[in-house]
């Protein structure tokens, strides 16, 4: 098999797994670049676990770089773009070689508290720089709004699962994931769907990364840090909505029961 044959073969994979959601995220640049590199990947003894393990690093040399400031907010976005791209290999590579696990997919979830990382070290960084405790404070608020968003949602999954565990339930991934994209986001309202759905998009992924970007080139032009406020307060304000967002739709009518029932048929 040629190289390029493999990275068609990757490819078709991928969305043979990824389905719809696959197609939906094949326009981000990290699909277009992931099957390459995989496809160098898997002839050779890397393991998926390997490839979270170096993402890893990868994410805390984004962290540390956006610390930094100046120059290093270069080097954090370009480590940010690695990041994503490896996020995809590592499981590219996993379903190829057949070797997930759940000790590969804890990895892959512990590379995403970089997004909380880089707001807490930007505005830390910010305010070391320019002695102003206002990016401190932003910091602190964006990095705890991103972590209290992703709680929610684990807290929710967890929760659901826990009791499928105790009553000897089984469910595929598949079936589970299905449930919770109808019915999680199902919020009560348009005004707390869409504060749900924006928190998840600045969470962590495209929103994060365009904002982020967006800010960092209004910064440079500029050579002010009222663009970095500006992002630490949207990010801020944001998963802090889609937290209180995911609250009221998991609690409200008890939806989280419901869709416990829905699960065990």
């Amino acid at each position: 098999m040629t190289y390029l044959e493999r990275v068609s073969l990757v490819v078709r994979v991928a969305q043979d797994f990824g389905g719809k959601r696959y197609k939906q995220r094949n326009e981000a640049i990290y699909r277009v670049i992931s099957p390459y590199i995989t496809a160098l990947l898997v002839g050779t003894r890397v393991k998926p676990n390997h490839v979270s393990v170096v993402n890893l690093g990868v994410a805390m040399c984004a962290v540390w770089s956006f610390y930094l400031g100046g120059s290093g907010f270069i080097i954090g976005v370009v480590a940010l773009f690695i990041n994503q791209v490896l996020d995809c290999v590592d499981g590219e590579l996993a379903r190829l070689k057949q070797l997930t696990s759940v000790t590969g997919l804890y990895l892959d979830r512990l590379s995403s508290l970089m997004y909380p990382g880089i707001v807490l070290a930007m505005g830390a960084g910010a305010a070391i720089r320019t002695g102003s405790s206002v990016l401190a404070v932003l910091g602190v608020a964006a990095c705890a709004g991103n972590i209290l968003y992703r709680y929610a949602f684990f807290a929710a999954c967890t929760s659901i699962l826990e009791v499928l565990a105790s009553g000897g339930s089984e469910r595929t991934r598949h079936q589970l994931r299905g449930a919770f994209s109808n019915e999680l986001v199902d919020a009560r309202g348009r005004a707390l769907r869409f504060a749900h759905q924006i928190g998840l998009w600045m969470a962590s992924g495209y929103g994060f990364e365009w904002a982020l970007w967006l800010s960092l080139l209004v910064h440079f032009a500029l050579d002010s840090y009222m663009p970095v406020v500006a992002f630490l307060a949207f990010e801020a304000g944001i998963t802090g909505a889609g937290f209180l967002a995911q609250v009221v739709s998991y609690v409200h009518g008890n939806r989280l029961d419901r869709i416990l029932a829905r699960l065990n048929g």
